[in-house]
């Protein structure tokens, strides 16, 4: 599995539909670190969807309720340090959004499978200077809640003013690569 952020800035233009189909002000791509709590998630949560409907024939090793992701939160933050697999926060977290949309593209060999998820975040009450991103799973608005599932450096920062928005497009690649 491999990961990719895209982190943009829009002027507010009245409404977000305007906004988004305007020329971004700022763009950075970054790579990022999958992280232990998140993908442990992910990885129970693909199990239970695939063997949910025989659980009880097999002995009921999975729990009976679901395991799911959602809630997901992306969050976006300013602090600085080296992404690690073990982390369960980000470094600085300083704001919160629901997804906003979320996709796929189907794997055709030797191209691998692709999902994403897009997050928005409002005009902050004062600039922020971005410098990191993730996403947690099992989440809520209260900063640090959940399972982080990613974790990446946003570099160069970008800076969301007190009239931009900011959205957050992450990718993840699973394939034969």
């Amino acid at each position: 599995m491999r990961g990719r952020v895209l982190a943009t800035t829009y002027q507010w233009r009245g409404d977000y539909e305007r906004s988004l189909t305007c020329e971004p002000d700022e763009t950075r791509v970054s790579h990022n670190i999958l992280c232990d709590n998140g993908l442990t998630l992910l990885t129970s949560a693909i199990a239970w969807s695939c063997g949910e409907d025989q659980n009880a024939n097999m002995g009921a090793p999975m729990p009976s309720a679901g395991i799911y992701a959602a809630p997901i939160y992306g969050a976006i933050g300013t602090g600085t340090g080296t992404p690690a697999g073990h982390d369960a926060t980000l470094f600085t977290e300083n704001s919160r959004g629901v997804v906003t949309g979320a996709g796929y593209a189907a794997a055709y060999y030797p191209s691998p499978a692709l999902f994403s998820w897009l997050f928005l975040f409002p005009i902050p009450a004062t600039a922020l200077t971005i410098s990191e991103c993730g996403v947690f799973f099992q989440a809520t608005a209260t900063p640090a809640s959940g399972q982080l599932f990613n974790h990446a450096l946003i570099s160069p920062t970008i800076t969301q003013s007190t009239t931009q928005i900011f959205t957050l497009n992450i990718s993840i690649s699973i394939g034969n690569s």
